[in-house]
């Protein structure tokens, strides 16, 4: 069985704005355009419309009758401006210079080498972080500027940084709380704008409330996991967070993880989830959720406080 080394992202919608997300051309590309004039590196491009459907056109440029590919008032505008290419060979068939500044760079394919991991300032303790150009990527070949970008998982605030970067406006949802700090921590350090960080500044909203729900009774109350998750990688740290669905939430970062070795330790249910979470977070040294204390130690205090 062949590894299985890459991920698929959906698209929905009638368009892909191509122009917004073009990349640069490769080396290799690069190496064909290896003439120079005063307007710089180019590359010669066919005149002739041999093998074109329709023919072309007729005339005499240079010694040479074509059939060309475009018409002769055409070729007089390319000549006058200096990007006709004439082959140093006798008898050489005039062509097009193409120049490097003036390629507009390539739409990616389907398959996307140039971006990497996100590592360094952006590495962040989210086993399922996104690299921040990745979702600048699919944000701008998705919306326009001044578009709303919605995560309703914004974890690590990656899709928040690169919609605000990317000049968008941006929600982000995400049920932690150590994520509200990250988002403002992130936003301080890499926004693109920092003299634009005022009018987000107070509209960045911290609620530990649940919301409730009308068809259930007023005595209901919702109940989450409290998990504590760990892997080998982090010694002596422990992931403490919540999730209504204990497998799905596990898998969720072994997905991250090529050697899928996270476990979970422990959980409870309990309806002071959120309450909860955020003890476990003020009382134990951590870092983006993950605590660095003895697991009897944090197991002890998550069964006291949400009892």
């Amino acid at each position: 069985m062949f590894g299985n080394v890459s991920e698929t992202l959906l698209f929905y919608g009638a368009n892909i704005h191509k122009d917004a997300i073009r990349i640069p051309l490769d080396k290799e590309t690069r190496a064909h355009y290896k003439y120079e004039d005063k307007r710089g590196r180019y590359r010669p491009e066919n005149l002739k419309s041999g093998g074109l459907s329709g023919g072309g056109y007729t005339y005499d440029f240079c010694g040479h009758m074509g059939p060309w590919r475009c018409p002769e008032t055409t070729m007089k505008q390319y000549e006058r401006e200096g990007r006709i290419h004439l082959p140093k060979k006798i008898g050489g068939v005039p062509q097009r210079k193409r120049y490097l500044h003036e390629h507009p760079g390539i739409v990616p394919t389907n398959i996307w080498l140039d971006i990497k991991k996100a590592r360094g300032k952006e590495y962040v303790g989210y086993p399922t972080r996104k690299p921040k150009k990745l979702m600048e990527r699919i944000i701008k070949a998705s919306t326009v500027e001044n578009d709303v970008v919605l995560d309703p998982f914004c974890g690590c605030a990656t899709t928040c940084v690169a919609a605000e970067n990317t000049n968008r406006q941006w929600i982000g949802i995400d049920v932690s709380a150590r994520a509200y700090e990250l988002v403002q921590l992130r936003l301080n350090k890499e926004v693109a704008r920092p003299d634009a960080l005022e009018p987000w500044r107070n509209e960045i909203h911290f609620d530990t409330r649940v919301p409730k729900r009308t068809d259930l009774g007023k005595r209901h109350r919702e109940s989450k996991y409290v998990y504590i998750i760990s892997n080998p990688k982090y010694d002596g740290q422990y992931k403490v967070g919540i999730a209504k669905n204990l497998d799905q939430r596990l898998n969720s970062y072994q997905i991250g993880d090529p050697d899928r070795q996270y476990s979970l330790e422990y959980s409870i249910k309990a309806t002071n989830f959120r309450e909860t979470e955020k003890h476990i977070h003020t009382v134990f040294p951590n870092q983006h959720e993950w605590v660095t204390a003895p697991l009897e130690d944090i197991k002890r205090e998550i069964e006291i406080y949400a009892a």
